[in-house]
């Protein structure tokens, strides 16, 4: 257990010393970071956010060092770049990280800031098109579902209908999609004149807005009474 944790404070004082090192050789407007433990790394910090973090593996007993980007968060999904050399190669390491690792981890922040601003600007549009769904239903609720970024509207109300008690409980639920353009709607119990002119709104719009048909495709027509 001993030798153990010996080998352990020995790979701390490698992987420390090395990103010392590292900072030093990139510039003054690169610093040394706190060391977050053997899993997570030393950090190695610039003055404009930008971090790299240094880990130590042994492979058949050889230290080698792995120094990757630090992504921002929320960027999951997108792979920091990386580059792995032998702990005992000094200088090179810190040549390795300002000729390959520093400009791939450039490409791959700008590309993570972008996808980033496309998220908040989705959401921003969901928000925006559930607020004007909220705005027209009286007493409607929402929730987000974060599996797939909808946004649903609901909504129970109480309606005048041609009933025998006069009025129905109508249910009306609204899903915003994740780019907040499109909407599906299911209602239950709706008053047939609230459901026509609903339908009619739709018709007008469709009417607008021609579209071809597909292959095999008709046009549906209203049936001839009487």
């Amino acid at each position: 257990m001993s030798s153990v944790i010996g080998r352990d404070v020995h790979d701390d004082h490698i992987r420390n010393e090395a990103a010392a090192g590292i900072a030093a050789a990139l510039g003054r407007r690169w610093s040394l970071g706190a060391d977050h433990g053997p899993g997570l790394g030393t950090a190695i910090d610039h003055e404009d956010g930008r971090a790299l973090r240094i880990t130590l593996t042994r492979r058949s007993s050889t230290p080698y060092l792995t120094i990757r980007g630090v992504m921002p968060a929320g960027a999951q999904g997108l792979e920091p770049p990386s580059i792995t050399a032998r702990a005992d190669r000094g200088e090179r390491i810190a040549l390795d990280v300002r000729r390959k690792l520093l400009p791939a981890y450039g490409a791959a922040l700008e590309a993570a800031r972008s996808h980033l601003a496309d998220i908040d600007r989705l959401k921003a549009q969901r928000e925006e098109a559930a607020g004007r769904l909220v705005a027209a239903l009286p007493a409607s609720r929402c929730s987000e579902d974060q599996r797939d970024d909808s946004v649903t509207v609901r909504s129970h109300l109480r309606l005048p209908a041609s009933t025998p008690e006069g009025a129905t409980n109508a249910r009306v639920v609204a899903r915003v999609g994740a780019d907040g353009t499109t909407a599906d709607i299911r209602a239950a119990r709706l008053p047939v004149d609230i459901a026509a002119e609903i339908m009619r709104i739709i018709g007008r719009s469709a009417a607008a807005r021609p579209c071809s048909l597909r292959s095999g495709e008709r046009v549906a027509t209203h049936p001839q009474v009487g």
